[in-house]
């Protein structure tokens, strides 16, 4: 089967394909699946929410691999205001993996105190929840912060159900600070 541009839409569902993330619609009512067959990144998703919809109050970040340009990304979105209030967990491997990476993000939370929050620990989904006003984005998909070639898949809604069930868990990680892959920063 050809991958279409658009293959299904019904019951508020709709699917299609996407070479850049300035294609992404944002969801209103309906759950948008899409597959990227083009190399993009989540943090190019989250700049075009933030183009999109305008300023977030809060965005919760949950991925196993992160790369310089996401952290880039992440801190002008703070100092602009553009991001409000952020919590970001990423895998503990990138301790050893990408320690300065591990450092900026350190000193990320000390730039932030109070609005900016990270952790390492023991994990491997990739989640983005972002609230802004009444408007509750999760996206959940294949794809890190980090820009590869493959092809992703992605989840894309606006409700607050799932929002508040993703947050309630990823902010409760706290559960785990007696594992030694567990690290705030």
């Amino acid at each position: 089967m050809k991958i279409t541009e658009k293959i299904i839409s019904k019951n508020n569902v709709e699917c299609f394909r996407v070479n850049f993330a300035t294609e992404i619609k944002i969801p209103k009512k309906k759950q948008f699946r899409f597959i990227s067959t083009f190399p993009f990144n989540t943090i190019e998703i989250l700049a075009h929410i933030i183009e999109q919809v305008g300023d977030l109050d809060e965005c919760i970040l949950s991925y196993s691999a992160i790369s310089k340009k996401a952290i880039d990304f992440i801190k002008n979105a703070l100092e602009s205001g553009k991001i409000k209030k952020l919590y970001f967990f990423v895998a503990f491997k990138i301790k050893k993996d990408k320690p300065k990476l591990v450092e900026e993000l350190s000193k990320l939370v000390e730039l932030y105190k109070g609005r900016f929050f990270a952790t390492l620990l023991s994990i491997h989904s990739k989640i983005m929840c972002c609230k802004s006003g009444k408007d509750f984005y999760v996206l959940e998909g294949s794809g890190n912060i980090s820009t590869n070639a493959r092809i992703e898949q992605y989840l894309f809604e606006n409700k607050k159900n799932s929002y508040d069930f993703h947050k309630s868990w990823m902010i409760s990680l706290d559960q785990f600070e007696n594992d030694e892959e567990y690290l705030v920063l």
